[in-house]
Order: structure tokens, then sequence, then C-alpha cells
């Protein structure tokens, strides 16, 4: 009878256990749901629809047209016509002829780039717009217009066909460099021959000079079909009224009678260890990539989305381990990281990117085979695990909370579609995230970190030819691998990791004065050690604060001996940490409590700066406190910063941009200038850290010339207490510190270089204008006008008419301290042949400008686009701390700045903008310089 009860109770057990893993199973195997908000639809010509509601931020929606074809659908005498079609569509539609699509949402107050743009990739091209449905309700309408003339009503016009090549060229040679050419030498170990090698989008110049008009068309009807195609909307805007939208401007697009569909290329896998090492001349970095090849995953269950969260976590670990590698002395990167994600849509990949220190390439390369090889010996560990939970869980939260604007939105919605993945209810997702990640173990981490790193590498080395040694060749990196992979690391231990601060302050401070400014919002609190306190609470996001300290001071005040202990002072310091707590510790811990804090110095200002969420600005005003009275540099934190971006320094050095810049800098600034100065790596060997030390003391002794600024989602009742305690409790004395005026600019004249630098066949031109300019609001708003009329003005003749370049710089900038300074700037890439013609075009339409003025069109779309940004940035607090930092730093009027932008922009008249031309874009305060390739130059006699 005993023995009868024990095997009831032990087949009562099994029955309990088979009911366990049938619902284990059921629940792994668990489809996810569907975002309910997400209205989809096919219509019956088999163009698909999403549409999403979504009112962040108000009167914005966000249209794409996705169409599932790019390069890899050309053949081989169709390369790069997948790009070219998506540029024609800019270039004259049924409804938009020539550039009238341009020139209309420009005048809605649209930036293209910005707010309307295209791009065509391997397998895809996608057109978007922006539309701001406050300021027209006729313009979503058009806007539908727009997407459906795209889809099936460009006119390819011969004309703008053979303007357009010129352009498409230009992108073309503007790639050319470095970076091609050792693509070109690694891409056949990444892809081994499949077709992503062969089909780059932007295509082949003897292809894109010779086909005729009707070869683009052809491509355009083959692969511009309805079935092909999504719309998506995201946006402020009824769902139902959208829908109907989109049967009414593409319900009518005929059903394709073709049946090719785009054909799906894979990428093998690899059987064996692939070894390439890429060489050139002009190459800037020695870098360093693993890459560790699978198939791409789908998320569909609950099983998928669990593996997705382990690789974040994985990814999160293994960085933390590079972050603590790094900062060493002994380490041999600048940088180095991991990261999991899509290498092509039919391939992931696992991939340990590096960027080695000047010279120490295999010493480098070593390291990562080392990790990689503790790992799969010994795998991460449980306290790292439990570590990265913490964080991860922060994050999913923080999106719960925070209020997610619609351009991110689409853009994950255009990926999910693109790559054939389900569209889940994005609460859902972060809810059950923050579920799933504390159930994770260890085991499972390991289990799935094993079957992406036990497969076999492709290892890729660029570097500058200078630097390949007799050590680094293949059958020595081969020997090296099969070595380590041999070896037995120790497993890793890493440190425990507080969430707090130890801070000790004996007094407070008190609020001696208030002032408000009702109208802006915005509460001075003055404290009585002196310190000012800037208070701008706001709504704008639900769990974001902007902090900034800043003070007038910076590296003027000190002499050129001095000059590089003062630059490098701040930066050396943080990274060394605080106290007894390494950065890599200070790092953990402010991502732990989700604040951000940088110490800074300038040329004439130093502070600090950094975010936090509503529930950690104790935690920053802490570390804050630590920043001005523990921050200390130390000989191994500036060994470690000195060898890794002084020697990012010294490659940069290889770029032939780079010569244009210290040129331009030499000619304006003179030679022996701190401009020049703080980019090169040979002034760094002047630092001293005792001299630096001191200068950190200095600048951080006396918080009564501070203005601290803080904006975001707090109230004034809940901040006060620890406002008196953190920035109230500084101590220091009273100083007055005074900007020191050195001569600005070294140069009182025109000047014409030209410069031979680099080995690829194309030109950079570069045209600078200097002096003095006031720096109240009409003479800024007039320059901003001037600028944006002649962005427009100069990519119109250059790209449009003259089909000579792909794109063009220009912008003017203002130096307020220590004098009203500007400098207003055009720079362009083209060919070598079109030097000449091109600046001389430039300097037509400056000269067009002085002598007519701006046309009334122009000024009014750019009044438009100006007014409508400032509206837009006026609900974001990243504007206002910008915005208030100037304001405080140089003792302006809000009530100017802010309430006054818009009548100044509105008033500045044509007039006025020909008069700052005239007066400002002088001849002969003009810098001219041509680069050309090095092999133009003339060989001395």
């Amino acid at each position: 009878m005993i023995n009868l009860l024990k095997q009831l109770r032990v087949l009562k057990i099994l029955i309990c256990c088979l009911v366990i893993l049938i619902l284990v199973k059921e629940t792994v195997g668990q489809k996810l749901l569907h975002d309910p908000e997400l209205l989809h639809g096919k219509l019956q010509n088999g163009l698909s629809y999403y549409i999403k509601p979504y009112n962040k931020p108000e009167k914005i929606v966000e249209l794409r047209l996705i169409v599932n074809v790019g390069s890899l659908s050309e053949e081989d005498s169709e390369q790069g016509f997948a790009h070219f079609v998506e540029h024609m569509c800019f270039n004259g539609t049924k409804n938009f002829p020539n550039n009238e699509v341009i020139n209309y949402l420009e005048s809605k107050g649209m930036r293209f780039g910005k707010h309307f743009n295209a791009y065509t990739s391997f397998a895809e091209t996608v057109y978007q717009l922006s539309i701001p449905v406050s300021e027209d309700s006729a313009l979503l309408s058009t806007g539908f217009q727009i997407l459906e003339d795209w889809a099936h009503q460009v006119t390819f016009d011969d004309r703008e066909i053979e303007k357009e090549r010129g352009v498409i060229l230009q992108e073309l040679r503007t790639g050319q460099g470095a970076e091609q050419r050792l693509r070109n030498q690694y891409y056949p170990a990444l892809f081994r021959g499949a077709r992503y090698q062969y089909r780059l989008p932007i295509g082949k110049k003897e292809i894109l000079e010779t086909f005729s008009p009707d070869e683009l068309r052809n491509f355009y009807k083959k692969w511009y079909r309805p079935e092909l195609m999504s719309v998506i909307v995201v946006g402020d805007t009824d769902p139902h009224y959208t829908e109907k939208m989109v049967h009414k401007y593409f319900g009518n697009i005929e059903a394709s009678s073709s049946r090719k569909m785009p054909q799906v290329y894979p990428v093998s896998d690899n059987d064996s260890s692939l070894f390439v090492i890429c060489t050139d001349n002009e190459a800037t970095k020695e870098l360093v990539r693993i890459y560790f090849l699978d198939e791409p995953k789908n998320i569909l269950t609950l099983a998928d989305f669990r593996e997705s969260i382990i690789e974040e976590l994985i990814k999160g670990m293994i960085n933390r381990r590079f972050q603590e590698i790094n900062q060493g002395s002994d380490s041999p990167f600048i940088y180095s990281m991991a990261s999991i994600g899509d290498l092509v849509r039919t391939k992931d990949a696992f991939t340990y990117t590096a960027n080695a220190k000047n010279g120490m390439s295999i010493q480098a390369i070593k390291r990562l085979f080392t990790e990689n090889r503790r790992l799969e010996l010994h795998g991460l560990t449980k306290s790292e695990l439990e570590l990265e939970k913490k964080f991860l869980i922060n994050q999913y939260k923080d999106k719960e909370n925070e209020k997610t604007e619609s351009k991110k939105i689409v853009k994950q919605l255009v990926n999910d579609i693109l790559r054939e993945k389900q569209v889940f209810d994005p609460s859902e997702i972060n809810q059950l995230a923050i579920k799933t990640i504390p159930e994770i173990s260890i085991a499972e981490v390991n289990n799935v970190l094993s079957t992406w790193i036990s497969k076999k590498p492709i290892i890729t080395l660029s570097l500058p030819d200078s630097m390949l040694t007799p050590d680094l060749e293949v059958g020595k990196l081969v020997n090296t691998y099969q070595e380590i992979k041999r070896s037995s690391p120790e497993k890793y231990v890493g440190k425990q990791i507080n969430t707090d601060l130890k801070v000790a302050i004996k007094d407070e401070g008190e609020i001696i004065n208030i002032k408000k400014n009702k109208k802006y919002g915005v509460t001075e609190w003055y404290l009585s050690n002196g310190a000012k306190i800037v208070l701008m609470p706001t709504n704008y996001k639900n769990d974001e604060i902007l902090f900034t300290g800043l003070s007038l001071g910076g590296y003027s005040q000190y002499a050129d001996k001095d000059f590089i202990s003062a630059l490098l002072a701040f930066r050396v310091a943080y990274m060394g940490g605080i106290a007894d707590l390494s950065f890599t510790e200070i790092r953990n811990i402010s991502k732990m409590n989700k604040v951000r804090l940088t110490p800074w110095m300038n040329e004439f200002m130093e502070g600090t700066k950094g975010s936090c969420n509503t529930n950690s600005l104790e935690f920053l005003l802490k570390l804050n406190y630590l920043y001005f009275n523990k921050l200390v540099a130390d000989s191994v934190s500036a060994e470690s910063y000195i060898s890794r971006f002084g020697g990012q320094l010294t490659s940069i050095k290889n770029e032939p941009e780079q010569a244009l810049v210290d040129t331009l800098l030499k000619v304006l600034y003179g030679s022996d200038s701190r401009k020049l100065k703080k980019s090169d790596p040979e002034e760094f060997s002047k630092f001293n850290v005792t001299r630096a030390n001191q200068i950190i003391k200095e600048r951080f002794a006396d918080p009564s010339d501070f203005t601290f600024i803080i904006i975001g989602n707090f109230d004034l009742d809940t901040i006060r207490p620890l406002i008196k305690k953190y920035i109230g409790g500084l101590k220091g004395y009273e100083t007055n510190d005074k900007i020191i005026k050195q001569k600005y600019f070294k140069i009182n004249s025109s000047k014409e270089i030209t410069l031979y630098a680099g080995e690829t066949q194309k030109s950079q031109v570069q045209i600078c204008y200097y002096g003095k300019l006031p720096s109240d609001l009409k003479s800024r708003s007039t320059a901003t006008i001037l600028t944006e009329i002649l962005k427009v003005k100069l990519r119109n003749a250059l790209r449009e008419e003259k089909s000579g370049i792909y794109g063009i710089s220009v912008g003017s900038s203002f130096d307020d301290i220590p004098e009203n300074y500007f400098r207003f700037d055009i720079g362009f890439g083209c060919s070598t042949g079109a030097v000449d013609t091109l600046t001389a075009e430039v300097n037509r339409q400056i000269a067009l400008i002085k002598e007519n003025g701006p046309d009334k069109e122009s000024m009014e779309k750019i009044k438009t686009v100006l007014t409508r940004e400032f509206e837009s940035n006026t609900k974001k607090n990243r504007f206002w701390q910008q915005v208030l930092t100037d304001i405080y730093r140089l003792n302006r009027n809000i009530d100017i700045e802010i309430g006054e932008y818009l009548n100044c922009i509105s008033n500045v008249s044509q007039e006025q903008v020909q008069k700052m031309a005239i007066e400002n874009l002088n001849d002969n305060k003009k810098v001219t310089i041509k680069m050309y390739p090095k092999r133009l130059a003339q060989s001395p006699d």
C-alpha cells in the first residue's frame, strides 16, 4: 500500500512536470501581438499600405513610399539605374515638371534633405516626405500626389537625364578615395562572389556615362510596379481619412502583367577562417574587424523575442569589457566594440571592430583574438549579466515613458516591412522586455553567444601603406590566430558597482534672490555663494532634464607655454575618473542612474553639461559637485588619452581634405594659431599633468561666476533643496575673469591658393569671406537669410544647371567672444576640369545678389522655412538649452531673442540682404583654395 502511494505521488509529479513543459512550450511558441493602432491593407493592384496615427510632434505627417527594388535587381548593363531613377523622381513628374517638386516643397517651408529626400540601397528604394499639415490643409493631399507621381508618373525628360548624369558622376567621384579602395579589397572576402560584391548602388562610371534614356525608362517600367510598393503614413492625421487618400491616389495605378520578382541573393557561409589585409596610402585608421556570419532572424514568437533580448544583453556586456580595455594605458585600441545586426538583408553578423593605436595593429589583433578566446572558454559572467539587465530594463522603461517622435516610429516601421518582420505593438514589446529580462539565465546567454562565436570568422585589417610591417602578413596572422585558439586566458573578473556616489557637504547655500520671466516660464535663483541658477520647467518630454553649467574664462586665460595643458586638462581628468572611481566605473554608475555629465573647457568658457531623467537629478548634481571638488588629472590617464587621440590625429593628417582645412586655418589665423595647434599631435607632448591640475582648480574654484541652466520635466519646489545643497554647497572665492582679447584674423586682404593633395582624381574648392559683423538679432537674422538664399541659388546653379556638383556646403558662423567676428564659407567637390568654371559661377551668383538683391520668391521661401523650424524647435528642450546658454553666455535679452525673432525674420527686406552681401561678401577679404590631385602638380624645373 505504501509503495502504491509512493508510485501515485511519483506519477502525480510526472504529470505536473509534463503539464509545465507543455505550458512552457506553448508560452515560448506564443505569437506576439500586432500593433493594434496600425491600419494595414492591400489594394487590388497589389500595393500595400500601413497607417499609424501618432501626434508627436503635433501637425506633422511622415509619408514614405517603399519600392522593394534596389541595385541587386540591375542587369550587368544597368548598374547604377536604381539610384539614377531615384534622382530622376526629383527632376520631373506628370504633375511637377523639371524641378518643380523641389520648388513647391521648399515654398511650403520644407528643406531638401531634411524634410524630403530618398535613398537607394542593395534591395530597396525609399522616398521620404515630412509634411507640416498645420500650415496648409491641402499640403497632405499634395504630398500623396507627389508619392503617386514618383510611383508611376516620372517623365524622364532627355534633357533632365543628361543634366543628372553630371550630378551622379560627381556623387560617384565624391565617394571615391581611401575608403572605397579599401572596400574593394575586403569585399571579396566578406561576400565571396555574392552579388552584393558587384552591385554597389552608385553603379559604374562607364555605364552611367553612356546609357541611353530609353534604357533608364525601361528599368523604371520593369520594376516600379504596385505589387512591389508600400506606402507608409505615420503622424497627426485621421487614419480612415488617410486610408481613403491612399485608395484615391494609388488605387488607379494599373496592376502589372509582369510576374518577374526581385531575386533574393544569399551570402554563403564561409567553411574556413578568412584573413584579408587591405592597405591604402590615404587610409586614416588601422582598423580591425572580425565577422561571424549567420542567417537573418525574424521575430515571430516569444522565443524569438527572448533571443533578440539575449543578443542585446550580450552586446552590452562585451562592450562594457571593451570600455575597460580602451581606458587602460596598455590598451592597443583607440576604441573597440562589438555589434550584432544586419550585414545585408540576407545575412546577419556578429562583429568586433577595433581602431588600433598607431603601429599597434598586431597587438590589437592579438587582443581581439584573446578576448574572443576568453569568451569561448569561460563565457560571460553572472555578475555582468545582472548589471546589464539593470541597464537594459532602464532603457525599455525609458522607451515606455518617452515621447518618441514620429520620424523614429516610421524608421522602425520601414525597417520591419523591408525585412518582412512582424510589426508588433510597441507598448507590448516594452512591457514584455521588462518582464522577460529578469528571467534570462547566464546559461541561456552563453548558449546564444556560443552559437555566434563558434563559427568560422572573417578577419579584415585595413591600414595605411606605411604601417604595413613584416609581422602583418596573412600567413603570420593565421598562425597567431591558431596559437591563441589553443591558449587558455584566465576568466574575466569584473568589479562590483555601487549605484550611488559618496558626497560629504558641510554647509548648504541659500537662495537670496529670485527673478521670474512669466512669459517664458524662466526663473532665476541667486545663491549665497554667488552662483546663478536658471530654471525652465517644461513638458516637452516625459522624462528628460538637461543641465548646463558655464562660466567665462577658458584656455584663452593661459599663455602659449600652458596652452596644451589647458586644452587637454578637463579631457584627461574626465577620462581618469573621480577620486577612487575609474572612468569606466563612473560611466557604469551614471548609466545605472540614467545620467550623463561631462566637464569641459573651450577657448573662452568652461563648465559641465549633461542630462538625466526626472528621478536622477540628485545623482547628476552629486556628480557635478564631485567634478568641481575632486576632478584630477593623472599621468596614467594622460598617457592613455594622448596615445589614443594623438595617434588618431596623426592618421587624419593622411586625408587630403585635412590638408585643405589646415591650409585655410594657416591663412586666416597664422601658422602659429592655437586653432592649428589643438589638432597637432606633436603639440600633445607638451602636456604637463601638474600644470593641468592647477588649471582645473583655477577654472572650477569659484562658483560665483557660474550660471547653471536646468531645463525639462521637474518642478521648482522638488529641486529647491537639491540646488541649495549641491550647488549652494560649493565653496570658493569671488573672481572676475575677463576675456583676453587677441588678434583674431592674421590676414587683411584676399588670397587665392592652389593646393595639390590626394590620389583620387577629384578636386575640392573652398571659398571663405571673413571680417567683423555686429551680432545683434537683426544682423544675425539678415545673415541667416542671405546664407539660406545662397544655399538654394548655388545648389540650383552648380548642380541643377551646370550638373557639376553633387552637394554644396554654405554656412555662416559668428564668434561673439572676444569680438564680433564672422566667417562665410562655401565648399564643394567637383571634377578637376570644372574647378574654374564652377568657381566663376559661385562668384557670379554672389555678384547677382549684390547687384540686384534676392528675388521676392526666394525671400518668402526662406522666411517660411525659418519660421516653421523656429515654431517646431520651441517645443524641444535641446533648443531651449542652446538658446538660454547663448543668452546667459552673451548677456542677451530673452524677450528680444525669442519674442522678436519671428518679427525680425519677417521684416528683413530684400534691400537689407543685398546690403549685407555688399558689405560682408567682400572680395578684398576673401580666401579661395582650389585643391587638385597630386598628379596634376607641376614638377619643379
